[in-house]
């Protein structure tokens, strides 16, 4: 598979640069029903239609992207905001850190 990019004009060796970036952990990812080469991926606003050159291929896309995707699960608001137990600031050495930086 190519990667997707835009020529960079500027540059006689034909340089690529990328055109973005995909968010895995908010993307999910599909294989086509009619084409057995294809798959897609949605990020929520946009969705990227991909094409591998063999049905082997796309699986193994697949699976990386998942593979990658599974590595950084989702967080609820709730988990993210949950209270930590058992941590201890100290406002003693918060004032040495400022007066040290001052």
């Amino acid at each position: 598979m190519r990667r997707i990019s835009r020529p960079n004009n500027g540059n006689a060796q034909f340089r690529r640069i990328p055109v973005g970036e995909i968010h895995l952990k908010v993307s999910s990812i599909r294989e086509s029903r009619s084409d057995d080469k294809r798959f897609s991926i949605f990020t929520g606003t946009k969705r990227l239609h991909l094409r591998a050159e063999t049905r082997e291929d796309r699986l193994a896309w697949m699976e990386a992207l998942q593979a990658v995707k599974d590595m950084f699960p989702r967080m609820s608001n709730s988990e993210l905001m949950a209270p930590i137990d058992n941590v201890a600031v100290s406002t003693e050495k918060l004032r040495q850190r400022l007066q040290e930086e001052a």
